[in-house]
């Protein structure tokens, strides 16, 4: 059994600082929810320009990527926030392809994210079942095209 922790107690933390730490600790694989201070791992040099030997420095630590955590909510209603987790998702099944991740955690969300009462909650489970094929069809299209 491998045991996996997450960054998200240790955002401060830079990338071989948080490899060091965790093996020290360890763990044997990382749930990633940001590094550095950045919530979008695409967005920092590590996981764009960097990323192969981001790769390589996990692999050569032992740590595998259990889980990459994203802030996309399926009940958010507005169609800009709704593009921004759009991209949230290719990139981030672009990063779960590069780091031979399987996982990826997306956040349900709340009645008021979807400008919805108690008494909608039915339509609003029949949006998240939605919105989750959606999105399960682009992930499905992001690894063609990248992993």
């Amino acid at each position: 059994m491998r045991l996996s922790t997450t960054t998200l107690g240790c955002l401060k933390w830079d990338l071989p600082t948080t490899v060091r730490m965790i093996k020290g600790y360890g763990f044997d694989a990382l749930d990633f929810r940001g590094l550095s201070g950045e919530m979008k791992l695409w967005k920092r040099p590590e996981f764009s320009t960097g990323l192969a030997d981001s790769a390589r420095l996990l692999r050569d630590n032992g740590l595998a990527v259990s889980c990459l955590s994203t802030g996309i909510r399926l009940t958010d209603s507005d169609p800009a926030r709704r593009a921004e987790f759009d991209e949230e998702l290719v990139r981030s099944a672009e990063l779960c392809a590069a780091l031979g991740c399987g996982q990826m955690r997306v956040f349900g969300g709340d009645l008021k994210g979807a400008g919805a009462t108690e008494a909608e909650r039915p339509q609003v489970i029949t949006q998240v079942a939605e919105r989750v094929g959606e999105l399960g069809f682009r992930r499905l299209l992001a690894r063609e095209n990248f992993g």
